[in-house]
């Protein structure tokens, strides 16, 4: 087969790569494109540290169950949730979120896939976080997730 495409990216813009992996997924199956979309725009306001603009993308009555054995367990509604996470910035304020870059499933009505949260605790010690997600959609938001260790 011919090469179609070569495209560079910018070793410390892993998004661009993702966004531009995304959109070719996307054109090879247009039901990727609404998942992949609001995944990107949770990833990005996780990484801008963006409460309001999270609370745009999960439904009042979110359910976050997380099963890790470090987990915090289960929250219920969407601003118990955003507190956590709050808490998780502020305990950690130089961290970032990835994920899709591997989908175990996928559909219109959500999916199931891998996260890395990583970074520098205030105090100082470095930690990388790998998970897996299970997320449910209805009406355009996010109304379950549960988090699992990889294994």
């Amino acid at each position: 087969e011919l090469c179609t495409a070569m495209i560079f990216f910018d070793p410390d813009d892993l998004r661009a790569a993702q966004r531009e992996a995304w959109a070719r997924w996307a054109a090879i199956d247009p039901t990727a494109a609404e998942l992949t979309a609001r995944l990107g725009d949770v990833i990005d306001a996780w990484n801008a540290k963006d409460l309001d603009r999270l609370r745009t993308l999960f439904a009042e009555d979110l359910v976050a169950e997380d099963h890790r054995r470090t987990g915090i367990g289960r929250s219920e509604g969407r601003e118990a949730y955003l507190r956590s996470v709050a808490a998780l910035w502020e305990l950690a304020p130089e961290s970032r979120l990835d994920a899709g870059w591997f989908w175990l499933a996928h559909a219109p009505h959500g999916g199931v896939y891998s996260c890395r949260r990583s970074g520098r605790l205030r105090e100082g010690g470095e930690f990388v976080a790998d998970f897996l997600v299970v997320a449910l959609v209805e009406r355009g938001l996010t109304t379950r997730l549960e988090v699992f260790e990889v294994d």
